[in-house]
């Protein structure tokens, strides 16, 4: 019994210090998002936080649950939905979508031990429902914002993934979108910052990176067939992977379904749903924005992906075939519809 409680007691030594390191990388995205915008960000970054530590601990009581002390997992929760806010976000709007991941996804499951659902997900899909005139649009970078106040409208633009979904070229250069100074999330829009944190869970070991890379790989093939600009297909590509959530999504919320999958199938058959349903969403969806809507969807299909065989991976495959053929004849009744 004693040598259990030391193995346990070792096992929340490293979720705690895992969790760690990973909230100082979110920490890091939203630093380097506080020097395009100001003060306002941290702040709100703050209000997430506290508001899911609140939150999960009401949730503990409510369940009758062992309070845990040190337990991150709120604060990896309430940092990851707010990075997926515009820095123009209302105060109303961070709490009650972290409250909402405590309450309506976390309680009924008992958790974020057993709860497979993304709470992240569920909760900006919420606020893109409840706020969706807000929550696409964007302050311009170097505009700093009010600590309190509401944000005047006219400071407010759109994304380059607007521009995309127009079928346009986004007016800010492939270099801008790599430092960030593109209007987008708080913690989305610089893509070398994300790329480090990636390195780092590289370095680390994380089982969860050849999930990143199928998620990545299989969304940028997909855009590469399924062109909808006028522009270049790969340029338009690198244009789409780098918009909107998808980079930040696939690196810190997809591997972290990972102790849900009962194998590494399970999890490329997960990674590549995501994939396949992010452009699916994003390209005849009614929102410039599609991850979270995505990574919903197959996180609640993740019984689904456990049940299949290593076998029946070579039918996924078919399945993607299948999809390629679907959408390849909306896009050509599309086109005959638009002559």
């Amino acid at each position: 019994m004693a040598r259990s409680r030391a193995l346990l007691s070792e096992d929340m030594r490293q979720k705690l210090k895992d969790d760690f390191i990973f909230l100082i990388c979110l920490i890091c995205l939203e630093i380097g998002s506080a020097f395009y915008y100001g003060i306002r960000v941290i702040l709100l970054f703050l209000t997430s936080i506290v508001v899911s530590f609140i939150g999960n601990w009401i949730c503990e009581k409510l369940s009758g649950r062992i309070i845990r002390i040190a337990n991150l997992e709120p604060a990896v929760i309430g940092a990851l939905f707010v990075c997926l806010l515009p820095p123009s976000a209302s105060y109303w709007m961070v709490i009650f979508g972290a409250l909402f991941a405590q309450f309506i996804v976390l309680l009924p499951f008992g958790g974020e031990k057993n709860c497979h659902i993304s709470s992240v997900a569920a909760a900006f899909c919420f606020c893109a429902i409840s706020w969706s005139a807000e929550i696409f649009r964007f302050p311009v970078p170097f505009t700093t914002l009010p600590a309190f106040k509401s944000i005047d409208p006219a400071l407010l633009t759109t994304s380059p993934a607007k521009a995309l979904m127009m079928g346009g070229k986004p007016i800010y250069s492939i270099w801008e979108m790599l430092l960030g100074a593109v209007p987008g999330a708080m913690g989305t829009t610089c893509i070398f910052l994300i790329l480090a944190a990636f390195i780092v869970f590289i370095q680390r070991k994380k089982n969860g990176t050849y999930m990143t890379a199928t998620t990545l790989i299989t969304f940028f093939i997909l855009s590469l067939i399924f062109n909808r600009t006028t522009i270049n297909p790969l340029t338009a590509s690198i244009f789409e992977l780098l918009s909107g959530s998808v980079a930040f999504g696939a690196v810190f919320m997809v591997p972290r379904f990972g102790r849900f999958l009962e194998n590494k199938t399970a999890g490329i058959l997960f990674s590549l749903a995501t994939g396949i349903f992010s452009v699916f969403f994003r390209f005849f969806g009614g929102f410039e924005e599609s991850f979270c809507f995505a990574l919903l969807l197959t996180s609640i299909m993740i019984p689904f992906f456990n049940q299949i065989s290593p076998d029946a991976l070579k039918l996924s495959l078919k399945l993607v075939k299948y999809v390629k053929q679907f959408l390849d004849k909306i896009i050509k009744r599309k086109e005959k519809k638009a002559i």
